[in-house]
C-alpha cells in the first residue's frame, strides 16, 4: 500500500492518468480489505453471561467465531426428561449451560454430566447412533446446534469446524480421565 501512495504520487506529478488511476484503484481496493480484516479480527466483548462459557470450554475460537457460532445454536430448557436414547442416532450437539444430567447404558448408572459438558459429541464425531441413554435430572439449561448444520460447517468454514472437533476432543478427553 505504501509503495501504491508513491506510485499516486508519481502519478499525479509526472502527469501520467494510466499509473494514477490503475494505482488509485489498488489503493482503495487494498484499503477496503485491511480494513475489513482489521474489523473481523478485533476481539468483541462477550456478554457477561457467555464469558464464563467461553473461558471455561470455547477459548480456542475467536470472541467473534464463539460468538457467531453460539448463536446458530438453539437454547431451551428442559426438565425431567430423556435428551438421547442409545441406539438411536442424534439430531443434535448438545451443550449444557446449567443442570445435571444421568448417564445409563442398558439400564446401569454410568455417570453425570454437569454445567460445560456436550451431550451427543461421539455420536457427532464418529457418525454413529449414541451408545448411551442420557436423562436431564430436573430443570437443564443448553444450547444445542443441528448435526447436520455443523457438518456443512466442515465446506463453509473449515477451520471453525477443526475447532469445533478439538473442543469436543477435550471433553471426551476430559470426560474419560474423570471417569476412570
Amino acid at each position: 500500500m505504501v509503495s501504491q501512495v508513491f506510485m499516486v504520487n508519481y502519478g499525479f506529478f509526472k502527469p501520467n492518468f494510466a499509473i494514477l488511476s490503475f494505482n488509485s484503484m489498488f489503493l482503495v481496493i487494498n484499503t477496503y480489505h485491511v480494513i475489513k480484516l482489521y474489523l473481523e479480527r478485533k476481539p468483541i466483548q462477550l456478554p457477561i453471561e457467555l464469558d464464563s462459557i467461553y473461558n471455561r470450554t470455547f477459548n480456542s475460537m475467536t470472541t467473534r467465531e464463539f460468538l457467531s457460532f453460539w448463536n446458530t445454536g438453539n437454547r431451551t430448557v428442559v426438565s425431567d426428561r430423556r435428551i438421547c436414547q442409545s441406539g438411536m442416532p442424534q439430531k443434535d450437539l448438545v451443550f449444557i449451560i446449567e443442570g445435571k444430567a444421568e448417564v445409563t447404558k442398558n439400564g446401569k448408572k454410568i455417570g453425570y454430566l454437569k454445567s460445560g459438558d456436550f451431550i451427543a459429541e461421539m455420536s457427532f464425531l464418529s457418525g454413529e447412533s449414541a451408545s448411551a441413554d442420557v436423562h436431564a435430572i430436573g430443570s437443564m439449561d443448553c444450547n444445542s446446534w443441528s448435526q447436520e448444520k455443523l457438518k456443512n460447517l466442515k465446506q463453509l468454514n473449515p477451520n471453525l469446524y477443526i475447532k469445533i472437533q478439538f473442543i469436543l476432543g477435550k471433553d471426551l478427553t476430559h470426560k474419560i480421565i474423570s471417569h476412570h
